[in-house]
């Protein structure tokens, strides 16, 4: 029987949308420095996810995450060739979340749920890490562009 997903990994962040409209206001400059503020910390995330890989095929499933340019870290899996004839997204889920309920997952190790082999912990175990880096660098552009919020 596979086991429930986990609640712990799911994060709501209230006025996201709104604070990425603001951001959208100030200068492409001080945009930039958030979308590299964002690059950093999904570089880092990725970096902690291979070094978390603890079997070949999570390591090669770990060589397939990329990180996207965003004003968000943004984490992907790419869709690149791995090895001939597999690709990054062959093989990520399986390596990240398990298998084994299937006949064409037994290769993975045991489904977990969302809480995953490599790349979860590691964002989980970092989170509020990355969370005060983003918001740092989101708290530097708007005090250079010198936004006042509407009372």
């Amino acid at each position: 029987m596979a086991q429930p997903a986990m609640k712990d990994t799911e994060v709501e962040i209230k006025g996201v949308s709104q604070l990425l409209r603001a951001l959208g206001k100030i200068s492409k400059d001080l945009q930039n420095d958030v979308r590299d503020a964002s690059g950093k910390i999904a570089a880092d995330l990725v970096s902690g996810a291979k070094a978390a890989a603890n079997t070949r095929q999570q390591s090669l499933a770990a060589s397939a995450l990329k990180v996207k340019r965003d004003r968000v870290p943004v984490v992907r899996v790419g869709r690149q060739m791995l090895r001939p004839g597999l690709k990054g997204t062959d093989i990520f889920y399986g390596a990240e979340f398990g298998g084994g309920l299937r006949p064409g997952t037994q290769q993975f190790p045991p489904h977990r749920g969302k809480r995953g082999y490599f790349l979860y912990p590691t964002a989980k175990a970092r989170g509020r890490r990355y969370a005060d880096m983003w918001a740092d660098a989101v708290d530097d552009a708007f005090k250079a562009w010198n936004y006042k919020a509407p009372p």
